[in-house]
C-alpha cells in the first residue's frame, strides 16, 4: 500500500502544490478576508492557510490513489484548473474564480478543466510534431536465482506459461533470426497488442536487453517503441537484485507525462518484487493485469 502511494508522489505533489498555490492567490484577491490582521501578518496567515489546504488536498489524493486508483489523472487536473482559474480571475474577475458568487465563476472553471485535461491526457497536441523522450530505472529484489529470472524473463529459455508477464498470450520465434519474435499481450476483451522484439544483448544468469516496436494506433504510435533491458545482481544474503532500464526515445507528450506522473517502471517492480516475493501486491501494474486476465 505505501509502494503505491509513493509511486504516486509526483502526482500528489505537483496536485498539493498548485492546490496550495490556487488558493493563496485566491485569498489574496479578497483583501476583506483578513480585515483586523495587521497588514504584515497577513501573508503569513495567507501563506499558513494555503501549505495547510495544500497538504489536505494531498492526502484526500492519497485517498483517491487507494480507493479509486482508476481517478488518479483527476489530482493534478484539478489541482492545475483551480490554479489557472484563479490566474484568470485576476484578468476577468466576472468570469474565472470559484469564489464569485454569481455561479459564474463555476462555469469558469468547468470550461478551465476541459481546457486542461484534453492539453494534459486529450489528443489536442497530437497533431503537433513534438515529442519527449521517457527513461526511467529501477530495481526490486528476488529469492529467485538468477538463471531461475533468465528462464521466465527471456524468450524461449522458458515454458510461456512460467513467463513473468501474466499478460503475454503468444510468442513465436522469427525463423530467419534466432533473436527476433513476434508477440502478442492480452489488452482484454478479445483484444492484443502485437509487439517486433530483437534482442540486441543476452547474457545467461546475468541479463538482457531488447528493442521492441509495436504495432499501434496513429494516436498513440510512438508507446511501443524503445529498448528494454533487465540486469541480475547476486547479493551476499542470497537473493538477487533485479535492475531494469526502460528507454523510450520519442512518446507523445501526454503518454510520456503520464508514465512519468506514474512511475511506471518503478510500479511494475513493486509488482513483480510483490508476485516473486508471495506477497499482496498493491501495484497499479498489478492491479491492471489482474483486471485484463479476469477479461481475456
Amino acid at each position: 500500500m505505501l509502494r503505491r502511494i509513493y509511486r504516486q508522489r509526483r502526482r500528489l505533489l505537483i496536485g498539493g502544490l498548485f492546490f496550495a498555490l490556487a488558493f493563496f492567490a485566491t485569498l489574496s484577491r479578497d483583501a476583506s478576508l483578513f480585515d483586523g490582521i495587521q497588514s504584515w501578518a497577513v501573508p503569513l496567515v495567507q501563506s499558513i492557510t494555503s501549505t495547510v489546504l495544500g497538504v489536505a488536498f494531498i492526502l484526500a489524493g492519497v485517498a483517491v490513489v487507494l480507493l479509486v486508483p482508476d481517478w488518479r489523472g483527476n489530482i493534478e487536473v484539478i489541482a492545475l484548473t483551480l490554479f489557472a482559474d484563479a490566474m484568470l480571475a485576476f484578468a476577468f474577475p466576472g468570469y474565472f474564480g470559484i469564489d464569485n458568487a454569481s455561479g459564474i465563476g463555476w462555469l469558469g472553471w468547468l470550461a478551465a478543466f476541459f481546457v486542461v485535461w484534453n492539453l494534459i491526457y486529450g489528443q489536442w497536441l497530437d497533431r503537433f510534431r513534438f515529442w519527449l523522450g521517457y527513461r526511467a530505472r529501477a530495481s526490486f529484489l528476488t529469492s529467485l536465482a538468477p538463471e531461475t529470472l533468465w528462464r521466465r524473463m527471456v524468450l524461449g529459455e522458458g515454458p510461456l506459461s512460467q513467463f513473468y508477464d501474466p499478460l503475454l498470450s503468444e510468442a513465436i520465434p522469427d525463423p530467419n533470426d534466432p533473436t527476433s519474435f513476434e508477440v502478442s499481450y492480452r489488452l482484454g476483451h478479445s483484444m492484443f497488442e502485437h509487439q517486433n522484439i530483437t534482442y540486441l544483448d543476452r547474457n545467461p544468469g546475468e541479463g538482457f536487453r531488447y528493442y521492441f516496436q509495436g504495432e499501434a494506433d496513429p494516436s498513440n504510435r510512438s508507446l511501443t517503441e524503445g529498448t528494454f533491458e533487465a540486469r541480475y545482481q547476486p547479493q551476499p544474503d542470497g537473493r538477487t537484485r533485479v535492475t531494469l532500464i526502460e528507454d523510450r526515445p520519442a512518446m507523445l507528450p501526454r503518454l510520456a507525462l503520464s508514465m512519468w506522473l506514474d512511475d511506471t517502471l518503478g510500479d511494475r517492480c513493486d509488482s513483480l518484487g510483490a508476485t516473486q516475493g508471495n506477497r499482496r501486491d498493491w501495484s497499479i501494474s498489478g492491479r491492471y493485469r489482474r483486471q485484463v486476465v479476469k477479461l481475456a
